[in-house]
């Protein structure tokens, strides 16, 4: 477990960081990071890219602002909410919840503290927030989610014409999802498409579902960005190659392999949405009336590397034409 101050002047432009316990802010903010293991850097990735959009962005005026990295691995909730016990007994200003479980620990024990956060399913009927427009708790920021299943199924039947069947990976928390529900009902009923779902949670559970006779008569896959994606996505991208399937991804930087697609939702520069959501609450703005940021853009990404030399991996002129992203040589 870490917990690590780094100062910052907003208003002013300057930066440097400093050991806790150097001096009190005007301002606290604990930007708090859940990942798998200790060696996983993605949380201090994260957090450095969120601290340099504050530090680039201008107040009314100089306010000194203290912003402290707080993270915790593996082994679950207890952890989390043993940590964010911890941070909220500090009386921070605000707290940056940059995943769902430290989200949901963080709503579990406050209401008054101001809370960013981000989200991949719809933060209304999760109840994160009472509205999008205006969220009417004290918690924004901003959401992965759009309704685009059936978009981004329909975009896979164009690509691969011959494709009548999908399989789609889904974790638990997917499948719990209100949002998930309808928007499968809406692809089953709108596209000419046999839409089964399977569970896997990680790449043990992946593998063998893949190994089963109702997988191997799947046409193509549409794989989420969840819990298998983020234990390990090159294991995850390696198994679904394996398929020698179509795959479909909902991120562009996942669209690595032959065969593979991707069309995704993007909060562009989702760390500067924080960073003015943050600045507008130290300007006095309620985080009751802040919108939540949604996706403002959509990648279409297409893989022809190998095309020419194998029909599966071909897709169509159509689909090349249209993507925005055209990765590898035929």
């Amino acid at each position: 477990m870490a917990w690590v101050v780094v100062g910052v002047t907003v208003g002013c432009g300057g930066r440097g960081d400093h050991p806790a316990g150097s001096g009190e802010a005007q301002w606290r903010v604990v930007y708090v990071s859940y990942v798998d293991t200790p060696q996983d850097t993605r949380g201090r990735d994260d957090f450095r890219k969120f601290r340099d959009a504050v530090a680039g962005r201008r107040g009314q005026g100089a306010i000194s602002l203290s912003i402290e990295f707080a993270e915790v691995a593996g082994d679950g909730p207890k952890p989390i909410v043993d940590l964010m016990r911890r941070v909220i007994s500090s009386r921070p200003d605000a707290i940056v919840a940059s995943s769902y479980m430290v989200l949901e620990a963080a709503k579990g024990l406050t209401q008054s503290v101001p809370i960013l956060f981000m989200s991949h399913a719809d933060p209304v009927e999760l109840g994160h927030v009472k509205s999008i427009a205006a969220p009417g708790v004290n918690r924004t920021g901003f959401t992965f989610y759009t309704p685009i299943l059936a978009k981004s199924l329909e975009l896979l039947a164009e690509a691969y014409p011959r494709v009548k069947s999908v399989g789609i990976v889904a974790d638990s928390a997917l499948l719990e999802s209100p949002g998930f529900a309808r928007e499968l009902e809406q692809a089953r009923s709108s596209l000419e498409l046999r839409v089964a779902v399977f569970l896997a949670e990680n790449q043990d559970q992946l593998a063998k579902l893949l190994s089963r006779d109702e997988a191997r008569i799947m046409d193509a896959w549409y794989v989420p960005t969840t819990d298998v994606i983020w234990n390990d996505q090159d294991a995850t991208l390696a198994l679904m190659a394996e398929s020698t399937k179509p795959v479909l991804y909902d991120r562009t930087a996942l669209a690595r392999k032959p065969g593979s697609m991707s069309y995704e939702a993007r909060v562009l520069d989702p760390f500067s949405v924080w960073a003015a959501q943050l600045i507008l609450m130290m300007d006095g703005v309620d985080p009751r009336t802040i919108p939540i940021e949604r996706p403002s853009a959509f990648e279409l990404a297409v893989n022809v590397e190998g095309a020419s030399r194998s029909s599966s991996a071909t897709p169509s002129k159509s689909i090349v034409k249209r993507a925005d992203l055209v990765i590898g040589k035929p």
